[in-house]
């Protein structure tokens, strides 16, 4: 499909059938080879040829099809030729390239270059040009080179090796827009969970990229991560609002009355608690088929599948540790009840009357830790809880 290079005469530029031409320059090419294959390639108006043939590109799938329009229409010379150069460095050193470079911006190849651009239906022109005399013989004297014979003879494996460059290309291109959009997604769910009533607006800018595809995910992704921290910040001030970081003070420990008070807490944590497991089953619900809707391409979910497992999974694991630390409350106040009048407070700590009920208090708190730091990890907010103010002695 892409040209690799001017369409010469067919007599001087295929190679003898069976003919493999082999690279002249093995390993990484020179600055020099480099930056001359750059200017080979402009003379050749291959950046242009590339862009036109990519835009017009059949639709295999559609990303596919809006990563090719995207590099057709934004991608510069300058990245063409970098992806390019390497190959043709392989055949030429600097001073062939530029030899060649130099004949295609003369006036005879200026009207060879534009030929070929004109039988790839990028320009309007003649495709087989009339040369006079003059002319002709100019042309033969460049076919005469011997640096021009080997360029016509690895016409074949250059134009695979382009091709194949190109493939590369892409999904390195498509890849830096991924990375930009992951970044922006970072971004928002960072402002939007540093947000503060009253806080000036206009931080969740989703920046598109012009890949259409890639921007609705990114789009659908952006109001999940928000819509999923608004529910747990909704979550966080009612359990603020509950006092469940003061859940088992020492004071509540003590006294039927507290342990009384502790429990009506817990009954509203664990009630708003499963609220909350729920809404968020119902948001994650909602995007897999949000994400579905807009990925019609099979294997293109295929490909989203295993991020939709490990946040199901991350959610299964959270609902299991809360229901672990609601079961552990309640064990640290049965336990505190069981021990009325056999825990006091002095000097601001807990003093137990029997080490046997110590043991068995610290082994409880030791969960109650142990518990809030998987909380935490599985929250990936880097907080704690602050439980059993100081167990005591």
């Amino acid at each position: 499909m892409l040209a690799a290079s001017i369409n010469l005469p067919q007599a001087a530029h295929a190679a003898p059938a069976g003919t493999v031409a082999e690279a002249r320059f093995a390993g990484p090419a020179s600055p020099e080879q480099l930056a001359a294959a750059s200017r080979l390639l402009q003379a050749l108006e291959m950046p242009r040829l590339i862009r036109v043939l990519l835009g017009r590109a059949p639709k295999v799938d559609q990303e596919t099809y809006e990563v090719n329009q995207h590099i057709s229409q934004h991608a510069s010379d300058a990245e063409i030729c970098a992806t390019l150069a390497p190959i043709y460095a392989k055949y030429l050193s600097a001073d062939e390239a530029d030899r060649l470079a130099i004949h295609y911006r003369t006036s005879v190849g200026r009207r060879q270059v534009t030929a070929m651009l004109a039988r790839e239906g990028v320009v309007n022109g003649e495709r087989n040009p009339y040369f006079t005399e003059s002319e002709a013989r100019e042309v033969r004297a460049i076919e005469a080179l011997p640096v021009y014979k080997v360029f016509a003879a690895a016409q074949p494996q250059i134009f695979e090796a382009n091709r194949a460059a190109l493939h590369a290309w892409r999904g390195r291109y498509y890849a830096g827009y991924q990375k930009q959009v992951m970044a922006n997604l970072a971004e928002i769910r960072t402002a939007n969970a540093n947000y503060k009533p009253g806080d000036p607006g206009g931080k969740f800018i989703l920046r598109r990229t012009g890949l259409a595809t890639l921007d609705k995910y990114a789009g659908i992704i952006a109001d999940y991560n928000i819509e999923t921290i608004n529910t747990s910040r909704a979550m966080s001030n009612d359990m603020d609002r509950y006092g469940v970081d003061h859940l088992l003070m020492k004071e509540r420990l003590v006294t039927a009355e507290g342990i009384g008070r502790a429990r009506d807490i817990l009954a509203k944590c664990e009630e708003r608690m499963e609220r909350y497991l729920h809404d968020r089953d119902l948001q994650q619900a909602a995007f897999r088929e949000r994400v579905a809707a807009s990925l019609p391409d099979k294997r293109a979910m295929a490909a989203f599948e295993p991020n939709l497992v490990r946040e199901y999974d991350q959610l299964v694991r959270l609902g299991e540790n809360q229901r672990a630390l609601v079961d552990v409350y309640k064990r640290v106040l049965d336990f505190a009840s069981s021990r009325l009048g056999a825990i006091q407070i002095q000097d601001n700590r807990l003093m137990f009357n029997d080490e046997a009920d110590l043991q068995v208090f610290n082994a409880l708190v030791a969960q109650v830790t142990k518990l809030s730091e998987e909380e935490s990890a599985l929250r990936g907010d880097g907080g704690q809880r602050k439980e059993a103010e100081g167990a005591g002695k």
